[in-house]
Parts: structure tokens; C-alpha cells; sequence
């Protein structure tokens, strides 16, 4: 019944799109731009919102979003936990739980219009003015985040400078090349050549930038820190061909391709990598 509901929204939204273009490419451009970063989230259940409540420690208010701010207390190190789209930081929860048991002090956020933020749409740059918010407040060393998290954190790292105790970003399956992706958008929604040349030119006009300046082997050109990159040969939402020409594009970056555990990567097997990874990075550091 979800394939069907699917299904018919999306050729609904491919008809209204491609004939508003005929009126006016503009319009229908502006429309696309506003499905395209608008989420549609997942219903919070109550034992979902009990659990992050629990754990609520405060609430940013960041002149367009209001976005709080989880905390799973331990003495070590302070991580940052960054989720992906139409997600929220309930996701974490196995996470979490492990690197408590490790002694690390967690802390998580819900991206604008996701989990319980405000809000209706979400960008990038949404998301980064959020995480710096935390992070000018609190001196977290290590962040993890996972697909539009991940890229969202690149977004931050090259365009804010509050991460200065920061020690280690690990990113799973990031949006790498944003190009591609939007392109993967128009054709999922079948939209014509009227509709896509529009939707370009109104972003790079609203974002003041040609849209590949977006993309995220560009930006981490210009992060210092360290990265651990894990991405999965089998993902279905974002290739790992992504991930791999982000990897020699940052300077100091470990590189981990993975097979059989798609794209969320939230099993056993990737929680207990990642845990052994940090606490063989206490070693060191």
C-alpha cells in the first residue's frame, strides 16, 4: 500500500511540475526547490518521544528553528551525533548505548523539521547553523553523522571555525556530489528539461554559488581535521561512488568500504567497529 501511495504522489507531483512549466518554468521551479528540502518524517512514537525527553537538556532557538538539544551523560570524550533525512536522534539509541558503556558523553540533535525541531523545510545550511549552536556552547571532540548529517557536517566544517577542541569526524554514507543527487531527483520525479534547467538556475541564483561549489569533494578541501569515512558497496540511496571521490579530496581521511549492510548501517556490526575505532583513538590522541 506504500508502493501504491507512492507511486501515485509521484506522478502526481511529475504532472503539476512539468505543466506548470509550460506557465511558468519559474514557478514550477520554486515549487521543486521546496518539495526538494522539505521531509516528510516519520511519526515520533510515544516511547520515542519518552526516551529523548528523558534526555533533553535544552532548546536552540536559531531565529528560524527551534531545535533540542539530547545529552546521554558520560565522563570521557563529548560526541556529537548527527542524523540523517527524515530521521531524528532516536536513531542513535543502539549508538548511544554502547559508547556510554565506553564512558563517552553523548549528545544529539534533530535536524530542523525533523524528530521535535520546528520547522518545515531543511538545507544543509540549516542544519550546520544548528550543529554550530552546539557546538559554540559545548566543546564536543568527536562528531558522528550519517548521510545528509554527514554531509550537513561537511557543510560546517568548511564554512564555520567554533570546532576548535574537535578532534576526529567519522562520517557514514555522506551525500557527496550534489549535482548528482539533484539529478537523481529529477528523474525520480520524471520532471522535463524546462523544469530542470529552471530548478538550476534558481538555486545557483538563491544560493549565490554554481550548485558544484556544493559539492562535498570540494568543500573538504579545506578541513584539517581527520576522517574516518565508512560506506557501503550494497547502499541504495547513495552510491558509494560518493564517498570514494570524497576520500583523496580530504587530507587526512581513512577510508572503509563495507558490504551487506546498506545504507543506515545502524547494526551491530558497524556500532561495535566505530566503538573500537574511538577508543583506539583515545590511545593515540
Amino acid at each position: 500500500m506504500k508502493n501504491l501511495k507512492f507511486i501515485i504522489l509521484k506522478k502526481l507531483y511529475s504532472l503539476y511540475l512539468n505543466t506548470l512549466s509550460y506557465v511558468s518554468p519559474r514557478k514550477s521551479a520554486e515549487k521543486a526547490l521546496t518539495l526538494f528540502k522539505t521531509p516528510h518524517n516519520k511519526i515520533l512514537k510515544p516511547h520515542h518521544i519518552e526516551h529523548l525527553n528523558k534526555a533533553k537538556i535544552r532548546e536552540y532557538n536559531t531565529g528560524q528553528y527551534k531545535i533540542p538539544l539530547y545529552r546521554w551523560p558520560g565522563a570521557g570524550k563529548k560526541i556529537l551525533l548527527i542524523h540523517g533525512w527524515e530521521s531524528n536522534a532516536y536513531r542513535w539509541k543502539p549508538f548511544i548505548t554502547k559508547f556510554n558503556e565506553s564512558g563517552y558523553d553523548c549528545f544529539a540533535i534533530d535536524a530542523p523539521a525533523h524528530g521535535q525541531s520546528s520547522g518545515k523545510t531543511c538545507t544543509p545550511p540549516d542544519y550546520a547553523m544548528a550543529i554550530n549552536a552546539v557546538i559554540e556552547e559545548f566543546d564536543m571532540h568527536i562528531i558522528l553523522a550519517h548521510s545528509f548529517g554527514g554531509y550537513s557536517t561537511i557543510y560546517y566544517l568548511s564554512h564555520y571555525t567554533s570546532g576548535k577542541h574537535l578532534e576526529h569526524i567519522i562520517l557514514k554514507a555522506p551525500t557527496g556530489n550534489l549535482k548528482n543527487f539533484t539529478q537523481r531527483f529529477f528523474e525520480l520525479l520524471e520532471l522535463n528539461q524546462r523544469v530542470r534547467d529552471s530548478y538550476i538556475s534558481l538555486f545557483e541564483k538563491k544560493y549565490g554559488q554554481p550548485i558544484t561549489y556544493y559539492d562535498a569533494e570540494r568543500m573538504v578541501q579545506a578541513i584539517d581535521l581527520p576522517c574516518l569515512l565508512i560506506h557501503d558497496e550494497n547502499d541504495d540511496v547513495l552510491p558509494v561512488e560518493d564517498s570514494a571521490h570524497i576520500a583523496p579530496s580530504w587530507k587526512e581521511c581513512e577510508f572503509i568500504r563495507t558490504s551487506g549492510r546498506g545504507h543506515r548501517m545502524n547494526k551491530s556490526e558497524t556500532i561495535n567497529q566505530i566503538n573500537r575505532f574511538l577508543q583506539d583513538l583515545s590511545v593515540r590522541l
